[in-house]
């Protein structure tokens, strides 16, 4: 039989499986077979693939499986570039119907096509069908792939930009906490736009509690790294508790990060502040971080960050924030009596009485006596010192 008259049977056996009513399993998978072990070239081969695939029938999952481990075991028999772009096109049409399938049984097969195929858009064929069929057990493979690649490009980046996108989507499908910090780093690695973007899109999907990595990130990696870590944290399904242990790694870092310039200081006022309205957001944690906030308050320059180093303390609401915040009004009061008077301690003053108040603790008692009777203070600083002082009655 030449090959013109081989490629109109595959045709016309196509037509047969288009319009055939369905058939039982086992006939089916015969049937299959036998359209591709009907080709003998490796142009037969994957127009049998793409007859096979173009069924939509899942039955043939198993054979479309047989057709890649054969491609594998032939593909050193193909040295001509064209003719091993052809067969790793073949390896991809399939892969992406097994994919779609979900079919389970293949994700050895397709670890393999990791494993022995070298043409880039293959191997990410391959690793996005492992998502699909949700491997779970290959992603500390991908992980290391994708963290490999984002060491930086070999001779080939653009091959290796397809190589990560195809780890990315698997890691998202696997959602896998494992995945999670190369997929992070990936998204401002070297890779074009469209692959950040993809890592970016990725990383929500990826933990549900993305905390052991985000402290990892938050503790060793540069400013900028640890705002993103600690926004993606703050914005997962990641337990209260988990996320105020990396609250508590940031806020340490932005008290023990020394700036090297205005840029870094900005990053390093950016994750105090996040990690203050962070902590502020989760409602408190019953004192254990007390001395930061009293910290941040007494080395901060900036009146709102004082503000958020009250603001803490108040919705901690613990015995130790309340005297922390007693302690900062009853200086304020003094400097007030010596006469040091301006706008920003008005600020403060207020912040400070309207958080003392929330905490409901008698231990701002005497701090909210010495401001209301201390007639330095404007006359609506004096009012919220009565009334949070009625308050606590």
């Amino acid at each position: 039989m030449t090959r013109t008259s081989r490629a109109a049977s595959l045709v016309a056996l196509a037509l047969v499986l288009a319009s055939a009513r369905p058939a039982a399993a086992d006939e089916s998978i015969f049937v299959y077979r036998r359209v591709y072990r009907y080709a003998t070239t490796l142009q037969q081969k994957y127009t049998s693939i793409a007859t096979i695939g173009a069924s939509e029938d899942e039955q043939a999952a198993p054979v479309l499986a047989e057709a890649i481990e054969d491609l594998l075991s032939i593909q050193a028999n193909y040295s001509k570039p064209s003719d091993r772009e052809l067969l790793a096109r073949a390896v991809r049409e399939a892969l992406v119907r097994l994919g779609a399938w979900r079919y389970a049984a293949a994700a050895p097969t397709a670890w393999s096509v990791v494993e022995q195929v070298t043409e880039p858009l293959a191997r990410a064929e391959a690793m996005m069908a492992l998502g699909s069929m949700r491997a779970v057990e290959y992603a500390p493979k991908i992980a290391t792939i994708l963290r490999n690649l984002n060491m930086g490009p070999s001779s080939d980046p653009e091959g290796d930009g397809r190589l990560a996108y195809g780890a990315i989507l698997a890691l998202e499908k696997l959602r896998d906490p494992v995945g999670f910090a190369p997929v992070f780093f990936a998204s401002e690695g070297w890779y074009t736009k469209r692959v950040r973007d993809a890592a970016s899109r990725a990383l929500p999907s990826i933990a549900t509690d993305p905390t052991d990595p985000v402290l990892e990130i938050v503790r060793l990696e540069s400013l900028d790294r640890k705002v993103k870590a600690l926004t993606l944290e703050l914005s997962s399904g990641a337990p209260r508790e988990r996320k105020l242990s990396v609250v508590s790694a940031a806020l340490a870092v932005s008290v023990e990060y020394v700036a090297r310039d205005r840029l870094e200081q900005a990053k390093k006022t950016e994750l105090r502040r996040l990690g203050l309205r962070g902590f502020a957001a989760l409602e408190g944690d019953g004192g254990s971080l007390v001395p930061l906030f009293a910290t941040i308050y007494r080395e901060a320059l900036d009146a709102d960050d004082k503000v958020l180093a009250m603001q803490a303390l108040g919705v901690d609401g613990s015995e130790a924030a309340a005297i922390a915040l007693a302690e900062m009004l009853l200086e304020l009061d003094a400097q007030q009596r010596s006469g040091v008077s301006d706008g920003r301690r008005e600020q403060l003053a207020k912040a400070g009485i309207q958080y003392a108040r929330m905490t409901g603790s008698s231990a701002v008692s005497t701090a909210l006596v010495a401001v209301s009777t201390n007639d330095g203070w404007s006359n609506s600083v004096i009012s919220l010192a009565k009334e949070a002082l009625a308050a606590l009655k």
